[in-house]
């Protein structure tokens, strides 16, 4: 069970870091460097309910602070001029000091997580793109997490001399993926297995959104609504969203942000 903290107080992260940038034609390849602390760090804190022991709270609580020391190599690569690949490599030494539920700890792991993507442009004003993600175990006050890794694709399509634009995307490429955490404390242990969903299609719904022109963005002729000016252009702002998520929502509500893009739309003279 989960429960709010109104004493919680903010974190603060401190960090050294130093890099070097090696461009090579249309290519480049970086590595940077850091130390990375945090002070007064929050973290949700595990412990049995003290009126049903077999209740256990999940509460955010300022638990201490953690250091990170670690390099994170990077490289943009366009072999071609229609495919460019962007891979990403971090690697740290984690370190986590503090006090959770009146217990001191101490826990420190070599941890890694890389990411990758893949980029095509094709002649008909299409992009395909290739992601994925992978992470190592990482560590917590009470616990810690097994390997983590996700996949998706997206077609994005252009019009209108690449003023609009269309996305389709698939999440879940790999189909269901599951990960693990373990997690100790005073008088109880836990083993936790989750299972994201399977393949996950993004559908759009085109639905035109009306914006407020302030009469000095419209050139001085009052006020309008669809659309407003960037760069002294005028745009029109389209909002897709899945249509059962707008059902959800209402006719008037917000869609919820994950279910929600803009799309921009230059409108010419």
């Amino acid at each position: 069970m989960n429960e709010g903290n109104p004493g919680l107080l903010a974190s603060y992260v401190n960090s050294v870091e130093a890099g070097y940038e090696l461009p090579f034609g249309a290519n480049q390849l970086s590595l940077q460097g850091y130390w990375r602390t945090t002070s007064n760090m929050n973290e949700g804190v595990t412990s049995r309910d003290t009126l049903d022991t077999t209740l256990l709270l999940v509460r955010p609580e300022n638990i201490g602070q953690d250091r990170s020391l670690g390099l994170e190599l990077s490289a943009n690569v366009s072999p071609t001029k229609w495919l460019n690949a962007f891979l990403t490599g971090n690697v740290y030494d984690y370190l986590e000091t503090g006090t959770a539920v009146g217990v001191p700890f101490e826990r420190g792991a070599l941890t890694w997580y890389s990411s990758l993507r893949l980029t095509a442009t094709l002649p008909t004003s299409t992009q395909l793109q290739l992601s994925g993600w992978l992470s190592g175990p990482t560590i917590a006050a009470q616990g810690s997490n097994d390997v983590y890794y996700s996949a998706s694709a997206a077609v994005k399509q252009f019009f209108f001399k690449r003023a609009l634009s269309l996305t389709l995307r698939c999440a879940n490429l790999l189909g269901p993926t599951a990960w693990k955490r373990w997690s100790d404390g005073p008088g109880f242990h836990t083993n936790s297995e989750y299972t994201s969903e399977g393949y996950t299609l993004a559908r759009s719904q085109l639905q035109l959104q009306q914006l407020q022109v302030r009469p000095e963005d419209a050139g001085g002729r009052g006020n309008r609504t669809g659309g407003c000016r960037r760069g002294g252009r005028r745009w029109r702002r389209w909002s897709a969203a899945p249509a059962s998520a707008r059902r959800r929502a209402g006719a008037q509500a917000p869609v919820s942000s994950w279910a929600q893009s803009d799309l921009w739309a230059e409108i010419r003279p």
